[in-house]
């Protein structure tokens, strides 16, 4: 599996989206070293799979930080809407399924008093041509 293609279309997505990007604004990000920030929608690949593995399924966790929950509880049927399907979706030309991988958690911290956190988890799994409706 191509993770990078996946993370990149994840990415793409994220910031297409009109009610993400009125929470978020450019606080939609990779996980990484960068300052907490609130409020922030970061994301991150959570698989480790075999290297090379064309077929290997990935799951990605989102953390969404807000001021209040209605903005938390949006983000979250966002990213619902835009990852959780009952149909087949393209991304990098390969055909995945794409759901909820876990159920979701809030998220707290010490120093982050009145701030709404939530993580979510989605898997992103390849199907082979050959497996999809309509084909032999």
């Amino acid at each position: 599996m191509r993770f990078d293609a996946v993370m990149q279309a994840v990415s793409d997505r994220m910031a297409g989206d009109a009610q993400l990007v009125s929470i978020f604004g450019t606080a939609i990000r990779k996980s990484g070293r960068q300052a907490f920030a609130v409020p922030s929608l970061e994301y991150d690949l959570v698989t480790v799979a075999k290297p090379g593995e064309l077929w290997a399924p990935c799951t990605i966790q989102f953390d969404a930080w807000t001021d209040t929950l209605d903005d938390t509880m949006t983000a979250s049927n966002a990213l619902f809407r835009l990852f959780d399907h009952d149909r087949v979706q393209v991304i990098e030309g390969v055909y995945m399924w794409a759901f909820v991988a876990e159920p979701s958690v809030t998220l707290e911290g010490p120093l982050r008093e009145n701030q709404h956190g939530h993580a979510s988890r989605y898997r992103f799994v390849p199907i082979r041509g050959k497996l999809l409706p309509g084909r032999t």
